[in-house]
């Protein structure tokens, strides 16, 4: 299988009688969904319902193990510590016992077989597990690892950039996420990547987005637009307009993919598709993607 091996991503070990418990009372999503072949994508809210970190939890070895992009690690570590009080829960970096690898859709399909392959599904072999992507399974799949094997067989190590694979299907990598600071898990698509249970109980900032989700309130929403053409120079937080009004700004690009943070006051129910949206270098078309709601 060919992997490509991402330095960014921290692995966290959640273990003890209570981490269940512990981690449902906290995550956006229902932690009673994660087993041994399942695995959720979640995310750690402030009370405010800010975006601290996304993630991925997975059963393994008896604990609950968090994929998250290394920039949230101490925020994510420093405020599990603090709801953990005498819950029976022990929390530890554990990333330097594992690499972890990401593997593209592609290579996926040349190894499992197609029925395996849907979202959050999780496989055990050896001192590895694989996890499908639990957003969507055509952007490929997780792995962590301490023996580089799967099914007796060793890994092949491509140095792919894996941030095309984001852009293309319109996901906002959490490495986007975390330069934006103070983002609503709704505004960032968070609810429609499986991510957030509104039918769950309480967790740490549900009141603000079930209020948003209720009132269908969500003030600035990320887009994903593709450019008419390739501009290398082109700044982020360049101005993006439709009826000759600004309405967002570019927040990230790679090659011909835009994330854009478009202000929904200013669209005012108007259908995107139909707008013409543009730049002062360029034009732009929805990236138009099945999972996507609006």
């Amino acid at each position: 299988m060919k992997v490509t091996k991402n330095d960014n991503i921290s692995i966290i070990e959640v273990s003890g009688i209570d981490r269940v418990e512990f981690l449902n009372n906290i995550f956006t999503n229902d932690v009673l969904k994660v087993s041994n072949k399942n695995s959720i994508y979640t995310c750690l809210l402030s009370p405010q319902g800010k975006l601290i970190a996304d993630l991925i939890l997975s059963d393994y070895k008896d604990s609950l193990f968090i994929f998250s992009y290394s920039k949230f690690k101490d925020d994510l570590i420093k405020v599990l510590n603090m709801y953990k009080l005498r819950s029976k829960v022990k929390i530890e970096d554990v990333s330097n016992d594992y690499q972890y690898y990401f593997v593209e859709y592609e290579n996926l399909q040349t190894t499992l077989n197609k029925s395996e392959i849907f979202s959050g599904n999780t496989f055990l072999s050896n001192n590895s597990l694989l996890v499908i992507d639990p957003r969507l399974a055509e952007l490929g799949a997780h792995v962590i690892t301490n023996d580089n094997l799967i099914d007796g067989k060793e890994y092949e190590i491509n140095n792919d950039d894996i941030n095309l694979n984001y852009f293309k299907h319109g996901i906002v990598p959490s490495s986007v996420l975390a330069d934006m600071k103070k983002v609503y898990p709704l505004e960032a698509n968070i609810h429609l990547l499986n991510g957030i249970d509104f039918k769950k109980g309480c967790y740490v900032g549900q009141e603000v987005t079930a209020r948003m989700k209720l009132k269908k309130k969500i003030p600035k929403i990320i887009f994903s637009l593709i450019s008419d053409r390739l501009i290398e120079d082109e700044d982020e937080n360049e101005d993006i307009y439709a009826n000759d009004q600004v309405i967002g700004k570019i927040i990230a690009k790679y090659e011909k993919f835009y994330f854009v943070l478009i202000d929904m006051r200013k669209v005012q129910g108007e259908d995107l598709k139909t707008m013409n949206l543009c730049s002062d270098n360029s034009n732009f078309v929805l990236n138009q993607q099945s999972w996507f709601g609006y």
